[in-house]
């Protein structure tokens, strides 16, 4: 038997509350690259925070201190000038988000989550399901990038949905296995440029040869 369990993605603006595709945020988090930093917050930025209001994160990072500043205490500065109006809207303000370091490793956990067998992602997995009178009856409520991130994952493994990882070694970014055709690139862009990259390894090769 099947249960539908949906997934309301819900970002605050400056206009109140709107409805976005999770799905297509992890899909835009998974395209970025641990050195752009500036990715990363532009990311954030469209996204909203990466934590839920009035949610405690790790402890482990508010230890560290480096002249008396906090190790994310740059990118969190460039949060509140940019987002600042989401504290103000928001009776139980969202903490700081992580490190740049800290977001990077999750990256890592989540795309391998994918990949990984299915029982180690969901034996740790702490998502609540609500109930509702409308369709679908249960569905995960997130406000926040990390909670509707791991959301995701967790609605992914349940549906039983595969996913590969791309060919191109310098993208690595895990693709839904969609029919039985062996495809090996998560984009059109991603196979043309391994393909470009091909033809030039063997014109390289056939320059060789003619020596």
């Amino acid at each position: 038997m099947n249960i539908h369990v949906g997934l309301e993605f819900l970002i605050t603006g400056q206009d109140g509350e709107r409805r976005a595709d999770a799905w297509q945020m992890r899909s835009e988090f998974f395209d970025l690259r641990p050195e752009d930093g500036d990715a990363l917050r532009e990311f954030l930025d469209k996204w909203g925070h990466w934590y839920e209001p009035g949610e405690k994160p790790s402890q482990q990072w508010h230890k560290e201190k480096s002249g008396g500043r906090s190790p994310w205490s740059g990118l969190e500065e460039h949060r509140t000038g940019t987002l600042g109006f989401i504290r103000a809207l928001a009776g139980d303000p969202p903490p700081p988000d992580p490190p740049e370091s800290e977001i990077w490793k999750e990256q890592d956990r989540l795309k391998r989550a994918l990949l990984d067998p299915v029982e180690e992602w969901l034996t740790g997995s702490r998502l609540a399901f609500e109930a509702r009178p409308e369709y679908p009856h249960f569905y995960i409520g997130a406000r926040s990038i990390s909670k509707a991130l791991r959301a995701t994952v967790t609605l992914d493994l349940l549906a039983r949905v595969k996913h590969r990882l791309c060919a191109r070694k310098d993208c690595r970014k895990p693709f839904k296995v969609e029919s039985k055709h062996s495809r090996r690139f998560c984009s059109q862009y991603c196979g043309h440029l391994e393909s470009v990259r091909r033809g030039r390894r063997e014109k390289k090769r056939a320059k060789r040869r003619q020596k």
